[in-house]
């Protein structure tokens, strides 16, 4: 009977034991599995931080681009404006030149005169 009995502890002790060791690995994979269970919740904080940032950094350049634009149509509408008015003001340039022209002949022709009056006279 005492040896069954010492059987029965040691058997006892050795569950003991490796229930221990069982605990303590359970222990150490909880802890795992927790830690990677705040590092991934870390990350997907991070994520939604990255996602919040690129929809404000693509706000900014929507706006950027719209602005961007406007400037250029702005500037094309003034450059056409600036063509049309350098046109006008060619076509006047021009006119002035041939009015000038025929007073300067119309000049010439009535001091051409002046003088035939003047040979007539003297």
């Amino acid at each position: 009977e005492r040896a069954e009995v010492r059987v029965m502890q040691t058997r006892a002790e050795d569950a003991e034991a490796g229930w221990g060791l069982e605990k303590a690995r359970v222990r150490e994979q909880v802890e795992r599995l927790q830690q990677a269970h705040a590092l991934r919740e870390g990350e997907q904080r991070r994520a939604v931080e990255l996602q919040a940032d690129l929809a404000r950094w693509r706000g900014e350049l929507e706006r950027s681009m719209s602005e961007l634009t406007r400037v250029r149509d702005a500037h094309e509408r003034e450059r056409e404006t600036s063509a049309a008015e350098g046109g006008a003001l060619q076509t006047t340039v021009e006119a002035l030149r041939t009015a000038v022209e025929e007073l300067q002949t119309e000049g010439d022709a009535l001091r051409g005169e002046r003088d035939v009056i003047r040979q007539q006279v003297e």
